[in-house]
């Protein structure tokens, strides 16, 4: 529901633009009947149409902003200048961390793999020569991926 201050502000911004409005020379408005009687609006003249002119209000000058305004102005420009940078440095952290986290657990799948593969390896046979380098390849993999993953 509007409270008055909140209703009080709705107008003052809705008149805003009206205040804003520089003047300007008189426009002439036509307005046409049709043989329908469709009215049409045109800025050129038509058979048997009616003139009517439209002076519009003249602009209303704003008095200059006192220094107080206007440090309140910069202070409030300032602040959210402030803000936006504290936003955009924090989005630019986010994303270094999601992209830090995708390359984290593509190098874990990859750790995975090769784990895989060497169990795979095991498991078809292989001579007893390649029995000792198959463990260190096996601690090695395992170790990394705990300190990856």
């Amino acid at each position: 529901m509007w409270n008055i201050r909140g209703t009080t502000l709705f107008l003052c911004l809705s008149f805003l633009p009206t205040l804003c409005v520089q003047a300007s020379p008189p426009t002439e408005i036509i307005y046409c009947k049709g043989a329908d009687g469709e009215t049409t609006y045109t800025d050129r003249p038509c058979p048997g149409g009616k003139q009517h002119q439209i002076d519009p209000q003249p602009a209303v000058s704003l008095p200059p902003l006192r220094a107080d305004e206007l440090q309140k102005l910069q202070a409030l420009s300032s602040a959210a200048a402030a803000r936006r940078q504290a936003q955009r440095r924090r989005q630019q952290q986010q994303r270094q961390h999601h992209t830090r986290q995708q390359a984290q657990q593509a190098a874990c799948r990859e750790l995975e793999d090769k784990l895989r593969a060497l169990a795979a390896q095991r498991r078809a046979g292989y001579k007893l020569s390649e029995s000792r380098a198959l463990q260190q390849r096996e601690r090695a993999l395992k170790q990394a991926r705990k300190q990856t993953c």
